[in-house]
C-alpha cells in the first residue's frame, strides 16, 4: 500500500494549492477513465472476463457500488458518442452525475445546445433546464397507507401474554410475515445483553402499530424553495426531515386557520355583554369557540335516515333560529354546518325559490 502523504505540517497556502492541484488532476484522470471504459464497452471485454455487462464488471470486478458503476458506465457511453463531454469533465464544467441526468435527452440533435447549456450548472439548475424543455405531467396527488411498524413494550405485573407458545399469534388469513415475526420478539443487541440473575425482565407484547402513509404530490418551484428554507431553519437531524417539517408546518397552518375561523385560543378573553335584542349576524369569538368545541369541528346535520354528516371541510356557523326572525348569536342558537347543509337548512326555512333568487343575485354580483 502506498505511503500516505503527511500534510499536517503544510502551511494553509500549501494545503490549498495542493488540494487544487489534485482536484484538477482528478478531473483529468476521470476523463481518461471514461475513455478507457468507453473503449472496453465497445470491445465488450466484460464478456470474456465472465460478466454479462460492463456494469457487472465494475461492480463485481472493480468493487464499485451499484450507483457509482451505473454513473461511470452511462457517462462512458455518452462520452464516446459525444467527445465534447471529455473536455467539459476535464475542466470541471460537467461531472458524472450531471452526465447521467442529461443522458436520456442527449442525441445528435440536442447535444450541440444541451451540453453548453448544462455547463457548470447546479443540480437544481440542471433539473430546471431539463424540465423547461421536457416538461412532465404532474404526479397525481395521493396519500396511501404503508406498512406500520410494531414496537415491543413490556407487560406490567398484572398482564400476561395472550398466548403461552412463546410468540405472537399469526394474523387471520395466513402465517405471519418475517417483519411481523421480528417485531413480535424483543431484540437483544448481543448474546450477552441479558439481565443479571435475580433481575427479571417482563415479556414483551407488540404495541398497536403506528400508521404511516406515503404522500405524493407535485410542487412548483416556489413551494420547493419554501420547503428548503423551512428545513434550513429547523434543528439539525430528524427535525429537518421533510416529513417533520411538513408536520410542523401543518400544525402552524391549522392553528392559524382555527384562530381565523373559530377564534381558537388558549387564552380566551372574558365574554362581552351582548347588545340589547342580540339580533346581530356577527358571532362573538367566545360563541364561535364554544360551538366549535361542542360540535367537535364537524357538520352536525342529521339526514332523514339518521346519518350525521360529520364533514370537516367548508364549515360555516348557522343560526338555528335565523337572525332575520329574531335569533340571537348565542351558543344555544348556533351550530356548525357544512356549506351544503347550511343551504339545505336555508331552503327549508325560507323556501327554495326565495333562496335560489338570493343565490342567483349573489352570483351575478360576483361576476
Amino acid at each position: 500500500m502506498n505511503e500516505r502523504i503527511d500534510v499536517s505540517r503544510w502551511s494553509d497556502a500549501e494545503l490549498e494549492r495542493g488540494f487544487a492541484e489534485r482536484v484538477k488532476r482528478d478531473r483529468v484522470l476521470t476523463a481518461e477513465v471514461l475513455v478507457f471504459l468507453g473503449e472496453m464497452i465497445a470491445r465488450r471485454l466484460f464478456g470474456p472476463a465472465g460478466y454479462s455487462s460492463m456494469y457487472q464488471y465494475c461492480v463485481r470486478h472493480c468493487g464499485m457500488s451499484a450507483d457509482v458503476a451505473f454513473k461511470w458506465t452511462r457517462a462512458a457511453r455518452m462520452a464516446r458518442r459525444f467527445p465534447a463531454i471529455l473536455d467539459m469533465v476535464e475542466d470541471g464544467r460537467l461531472h458524472l452525475t450531471a452526465i447521467t441526468m442529461l443522458a436520456p435527452r442527449l442525441d445528435s440533435s440536442t447535444a450541440p445546445w444541451l451540453l453548453p447549456a448544462a455547463a457548470s450548472k447546479s443540480m437544481r439548475e440542471l433539473r430546471r433546464l431539463l424540465a423547461s424543455h421536457w416538461p412532465q405531467p404532474d404526479a397525481p396527488a395521493a396519500i396511501k397507507p404503508i406498512a406500520a411498524r410494531r414496537e415491543a413494550v413490556p407487560l406490567s405485573s398484572e398482564q400476561e401474554p395472550a398466548a403461552s407458545g412463546g410468540g405472537a399469534a399469526p394474523p387471520a388469513g395466513g402465517a405471519p410475515t418475517q417483519s411481523q415475526e421480528l417485531a413480535a420478539r424483543p431484540v437483544l443487541f448481543s448474546e450477552t445483553d441479558v439481565r443479571p440473575q435475580g433481575e427479571s425482565s417482563p415479556p414483551a407484547i407488540p404495541k398497536e402499530p403506528t400508521a404511516k402513509y406515503l404522500l405524493q404530490c407535485t410542487l412548483d418551484e416556489e413551494a420547493v424553495e419554501l420547503l428548503e428554507r423551512a428545513r434550513s431553519l429547523a434543528l439539525p437531524g430528524a427535525h429537518a426531515e421533510v416529513a417533520a417539517v411538513l408536520k410542523a408546518a401543518l400544525r402552524d397552518h391549522l392553528e392559524q386557520q382555527e384562530k381565523r375561523k373559530f377564534a381558537a385560543t388558549e387564552r380566551p378573553r372574558a365574554a362581552r355583554r351582548s347588545h340589547a335584542g342580540g339580533a346581530s349576524r356577527g358571532i362573538p369569538a367566545q360563541v364561535r369557540r364554544e360551538v366549535w368545541k361542542r360540535d367537535d369541528g364537524r357538520c352536525t346535520f342529521v339526514g332523514t335516515d339518521g346519518i350525521c354528516c360529520g364533514a370537516r371541510a367548508g364549515l360555516e356557523f348557522d343560526h338555528i333560529l335565523p337572525v332575520a326572525r329574531g335569533g340571537e348569536s348565542i351558543v344555544a342558537n348556533v351550530r356548525l354546518r357544512c356549506r351544503t347543509h347550511n343551504q339545505v337548512e336555508a331552503d327549508r326555512v325560507f323556501g327554495r325559490a326565495f333562496m335560489d333568487r338570493k343565490r342567483d343575485a349573489a352570483q351575478g354580483a360576483r361576476s
